[in-house]
Protein backbone atom coordinates (compact mmCIF):
# COMPACT_ATOMS: atom_id res chain seq x y z
CA UNK A 1 0.00 0.00 0.00
CA UNK A 2 1.47 3.15 -0.71
CA UNK A 3 1.77 6.10 1.45
CA UNK A 4 0.81 9.65 -0.02
CA UNK A 5 3.72 12.48 0.95
CA UNK A 6 2.75 16.03 0.65
CA UNK A 7 6.46 17.32 -0.91
CA UNK A 8 5.15 21.22 -1.04
CA UNK A 9 5.35 22.24 2.75
CA UNK A 10 8.28 20.09 3.19
CA UNK A 11 10.36 21.64 0.35
CA UNK A 12 9.11 25.43 2.21
CA UNK A 13 10.10 24.43 5.16
CA UNK A 14 13.40 23.23 4.38
CA UNK A 15 14.48 25.90 1.92
CA UNK A 16 16.01 28.33 4.29
CA UNK A 17 17.82 26.05 6.54
CA UNK A 18 19.41 24.06 3.65
CA UNK A 19 20.74 27.08 1.43
CA UNK A 20 17.84 26.89 -1.39
CA UNK A 21 15.25 25.52 -3.38
CA UNK A 22 17.17 22.69 -5.26
CA UNK A 23 18.96 21.13 -1.83
CA UNK A 24 15.10 21.58 0.09
CA UNK A 25 14.17 18.98 -2.68
CA UNK A 26 16.85 16.91 -2.96
CA UNK A 27 16.10 16.56 0.76
CA UNK A 28 12.18 15.59 0.41
CA UNK A 29 12.43 13.19 -2.62
CA UNK A 30 15.24 11.46 -0.53
CA UNK A 31 12.59 11.04 2.08
CA UNK A 32 9.46 10.54 -0.43
CA UNK A 33 11.42 7.69 -2.33
CA UNK A 34 12.46 6.23 1.22
CA UNK A 35 8.69 5.71 2.07
CA UNK A 36 8.28 4.01 -0.96
CA UNK A 37 10.19 0.52 1.14
CA UNK A 38 7.67 1.63 4.07
CA UNK A 39 5.10 -1.27 5.03
CA UNK A 40 1.42 -0.65 7.07
CA UNK A 41 0.35 -2.59 9.52
CA UNK A 42 -2.21 -3.89 6.93
CA UNK A 43 0.35 -5.22 4.91
CA UNK A 44 2.31 -6.90 7.93
CA UNK A 45 -1.56 -8.33 8.98
CA UNK A 46 -2.31 -9.52 5.24
CA UNK A 47 1.49 -11.26 4.88
CA UNK A 48 1.16 -13.08 8.59
CA UNK A 49 -1.90 -14.41 7.42
CA UNK A 50 -1.08 -16.12 4.16
CA UNK A 51 2.11 -17.49 6.10
CA UNK A 52 -0.44 -18.86 8.43
CA UNK A 53 -2.24 -20.54 5.78
CA UNK A 54 0.74 -22.03 3.84
CA UNK A 55 1.97 -23.17 7.71
CA UNK A 56 -1.64 -25.01 8.35
CA UNK A 57 -1.13 -26.49 5.11
CA UNK A 58 2.06 -28.10 5.12
CA UNK A 59 1.30 -28.73 8.65
CA UNK A 60 -1.78 -30.80 7.84
CA UNK A 61 0.40 -32.58 4.47
CA UNK A 62 3.06 -33.53 7.10
CA UNK A 63 0.13 -35.18 9.63
CA UNK A 64 -0.99 -37.28 7.02
CA UNK A 65 2.35 -37.95 5.32
CA UNK A 66 2.73 -39.29 9.08
CA UNK A 67 -0.61 -41.41 9.40
CA UNK A 68 0.13 -43.40 5.90
CA UNK A 69 3.32 -44.60 6.87
CA UNK A 70 2.60 -45.70 10.41
CA UNK A 71 -0.94 -47.79 8.48
CA UNK A 72 1.92 -49.10 5.82
CA UNK A 73 4.24 -50.11 8.43
CA UNK A 74 1.70 -51.89 10.99
CA UNK A 75 0.06 -53.61 7.85
CA UNK A 76 4.00 -54.67 6.81
CA UNK A 77 4.80 -55.71 10.41
CA UNK A 78 1.38 -57.38 9.68
CA UNK A 79 2.43 -59.29 7.07
CA UNK A 80 5.82 -59.89 8.15
CA UNK A 81 4.52 -61.67 11.27
CA UNK A 82 2.07 -63.83 9.62
CA UNK A 83 -0.88 -62.95 11.86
Amino acid sequence: MALTFDTQRPVQRLRGPLGGQAAAEAVVEVLAEAQEELVTKSDLAMQLALLEKRLENRMLRLVLLQTGIIIGAVAAIHVLLGS
